[in-house]
């Protein structure tokens, strides 16, 4: 249901308004009376004038607010509004142009913040991992000397008088290895040059040993023929190889399918396996490594160097 109430135009005046002129009005008559006494009862009467004003504006604006709420018309703007409006609008702008530029400020100084920090967190992330690096170095170490001092206790630990006089007896000890050192070289000097002399003298029994082979074979044959010169020759070489083998210290020699024993007086054995040639050598009874005489005898097919090889190494001289 809409309303009959109409907006007074503003050439009329409102009941608020014919009150203010009213109370202008018959504030100048009273003023004329300028008696001291009547000075009291005018400002009471002013007051209340005051007073039924101010209700009367309240209750026209609270009026006049209905109105618009119950026909949805918009309110219009009472005299002096438009000023005050505008007056406001200006400082709001005038705040809100502030607040940009401030806006626009703390932008850019949160981005300057924001490169900076972006650079720092990088210095600290590095510093970070090198911190962290350092820390597992640390840990390591300290681990390391947790082992070094459960492996040696302080008990069991050399001052450093006892560290010197222990390298000065180390140093006197590496001295005297040296020296014996090189006394063992020129030992091996000696003893090399001997088995050269000792494989000649072999060298030259094998080709004594082939000599007389022969010729008791050739004793043979002519003992089978009835002739004693041929018995001398056996008994001489019976007697050149039992020489032989006492000058190469064989105590004992059998051969065997293909495999030829020969016992040392020291206790030694060498075993010579052949097919024809020699092809294997085994040497048991010491702990003198025979591994480059048995190959180098293996290489060159030199059973009976073998064997002297073998008397040199388990013979002193």
């Amino acid at each position: 249901m809409q309303s009959s109430t109409r907006t007074p135009k503003p050439s009329e005046p409102t009941a608020l308004e014919k009150e203010r002129d009213w109370f202008r009005s018959s504030s100048l008559l009273e003023n004329r009376d300028a008696r001291p006494g009547s000075v009291l009862a005018r400002k009471e009467q002013q007051k209340g004038g005051f007073r039924l004003l101010k209700q009367r504006f309240l209750d026209s604006e609270a009026k006049r607010q209905f109105l618009f709420a119950i026909t949805g018309e918009s309110p219009s703007l009472a005299p002096g509004e438009n000023e005050r409006l505008e007056r406001e609008n200006k400082e709001k702008k005038a705040v809100l142009k502030e607040k940009k530029a401030e806006v626009e400020r703390l932008r850019v100084e949160i981005g300057e913040m924001a490169k900076d920090n972006e650079q720092k967190h990088a210095e600290l992330s590095e510093k970070v991992a090198q911190v962290s690096k350092l820390q597992k170095e640390i840990d390591s170490m300290e681990l390391e000397l947790a082992r070094l001092n459960a492996a040696h206790p302080p008990d069991s630990r050399m001052t450093m008088a006892e560290a010197s006089e222990t390298l000065d007896k180390q140093t006197e000890r590496l001295e005297e290895l040296t020296s014996a050192l090189g006394t063992a070289d020129g030992r091996i000097a000696e003893l090399s040059e001997a088995l050269i002399a000792r494989r000649a003298r072999v060298a030259q029994l094998s080709k004594d040993r082939q000599r007389e082979e022969a010729r008791a074979a050739e004793v043979t044959k002519l003992r089978s023929m009835g002739d004693n010169h041929a018995l001398q020759l056996a008994d001489w070489f019976g007697r050149m190889n039992t020489q032989y083998r006492a000058l190469l210290g064989i105590r004992d020699m059998s051969v065997e399918n293909g495999r030829t024993t020969v016992e040392y007086e020291e206790g030694v054995t060498l075993t010579m396996d052949f097919a024809p040639k020699l092809v294997a050598a085994d040497v048991t009874g010491t702990n003198a490594d025979m591994t480059e005489a048995i190959n180098a005898a293996i290489s060159a097919n030199d059973p009976a160097g073998l064997v002297a090889d073998v008397l040199v190494r388990i013979r002193p001289l």
